[in-house]
């Protein structure tokens, strides 16, 4: 009977393998406990607030900042290197698949980063889950951001077991994954629905929207403005490397 690759052969591979496998892990993890803090959403939002203050403590500190976006910064980097580099697009349709994905992601990811940790950077927004959720319920940006969940999960899922798939162990655990990579979307969709319909209500509510508006220093319509501006830069930036990775592909 043939042995399983030992753990080692993980890590195999030159230092841009390492480094695209590295990021990914970090990003999958920032995912995974984010979407449970969305999915707390269920059972009340103080809940789904105090989870939410852990987590920033702990991505909102200079290292947290460091380690997160420059593993976004390194596995967007390095794909789209891999996809210049590419000797043809010739490729698995789950590899094809993949790729299509992770090209998706930057797309919408742009809003919410800069609706999010830009905002609070730039204009002192207090973006409490309560204020997104409530924000982006029953518009297009809900459905976007509804989108932007299944998609990276997607992506990061389909990562982690193309790396992990010689394992014996990962082969044996894999109907429990399977169960809990459907369950945990499933989870973070709920709370989102649960949330955001209560929360969207009150932010319309004429009678509870000032006190909501000054606990969340809601921002001016110029912020608003400024914001939606800087997403357009920000994806004809992406569309630009996009665009360079193909020219040295074809080239």
């Amino acid at each position: 009977m043939a042995k399983s690759p030992s753990l080692s052969t993980l890590w195999k591979g030159n230092w841009r393998v390492r480094a695209r496998v590295i990021s990914g892990i970090v990003l999958f993890a920032y995912i995974l406990f984010h979407f449970i803090n969305i999915g707390l959403g269920i059972f009340s939002l103080e809940l789904m607030e105090s989870f939410q203050d852990v987590r920033q403590s702990i991505h909102r500190t200079v290292l947290g900042t460091t380690l997160l976006y420059g593993a976004l910064l390194t596995h967007m980097s390095l794909a789209l290197y891999r996809l210049a580099r590419r000797r043809t697009l010739r490729m698995p349709p789950w590899e094809a698949f993949q790729v299509v994905l992770g090209l998706l992601i930057p797309l919408l990811l742009a809003s919410h980063v800069l609706h999010t940790r830009m905002a609070h950077e730039l204009y002192g927004l207090n973006d409490r889950m309560g204020y997104l959720v409530g924000l982006i319920w029953g518009n297009q940006s809900g459905w976007n951001q509804a989108i932007l969940l299944l998609i990276t999960w997607t992506h990061g899922c389909m990562g982690l077991h193309f790396w992990l798939r010689a394992q014996s162990w990962w082969r044996r655990a894999l109907p429990l994954l399977i169960s809990a990579a459907t369950l945990i979307p499933a989870w973070a969709l709920t709370g989102l629905m649960i949330q955001g319909r209560t929360q969207q209500a009150l932010l319309s509510d004429p009678e509870t929207f000032p006190a909501l508006a000054d606990e969340y220093n809601w921002l001016p319509t110029e912020a608003f403005g400024a914001l939606k501006t800087g997403t357009s830069q920000t994806l004809l930036v992406f569309a630009s490397f996009v665009l360079l990775a193909l020219s040295v592909h074809l080239i």
